[in-house]
């Protein structure tokens, strides 16, 4: 008989034995497919430094005075950290409104200033024919991409102008 009495195959080994085994490697298995097919970095990939520029086009002008090069810049959504503020620069407010015969037309509110942030930062950039962009923290940022941005106590909506290898 294959099995015996006490439920152990060749009189050796358990079947519970070999159902847990047979589970681990299971186990094993899909974890590992898992992070084979996932976009998820290894703490091991080489970053590249990356230079990211943030363009915000309607910023109440006393935001302007509340960045500055040395901060911090996160994504506020996921914490993924973009680098630190290499440099950071105003212009007129850019807003869209209409005139009086309906037509689209650029306007600027005195009150407000566009700002422009240059952040240098570590990330693993990628320059493919499918795909273009940086990875920070695991998540993935295109040129165009809106971002929330956290800069020291401010938040801004912003979105990203351009992605620069560097070195």
């Amino acid at each position: 008989m294959l099995i015996d009495s006490k439920g152990k195959l060749f009189g050796r080994i358990s079947i519970v034995d070999i159902l847990i085994v047979v589970m681990i490697l299971g186990v094993i298995g899909g974890v590992g497919y898992k992070f084979k097919k996932s976009s998820t970095s290894t703490p091991f990939a080489k970053k590249d430094t990356v230079q990211v520029t943030f363009y915000h086009p309607e910023a109440n002008n006393y935001v302007e005075g509340t960045i500055k090069a040395g901060d911090i810049v996160r994504d506020k959504a996921t914490g993924s950290v973009f680098g630190k503020v290499v440099s950071v620069s105003t212009d007129k407010a850019v807003s869209v409104g209409t005139n009086s015969e309906g037509q689209m037309v650029n306007t600027s509110n005195p009150r407000q200033r566009s700002i422009t942030l240059v952040v240098e930062g570590e990330g693993i950039y990628k320059d493919g024919k499918s795909e273009q962009g940086v990875s920070f923290d695991n998540t993935d940022f295109f040129v165009n991409s809106s971002v929330e941005l956290r800069v020291g106590d401010t938040t801004l909506w912003t979105f990203i102008k351009n992605l620069e290898k560097k070195g």
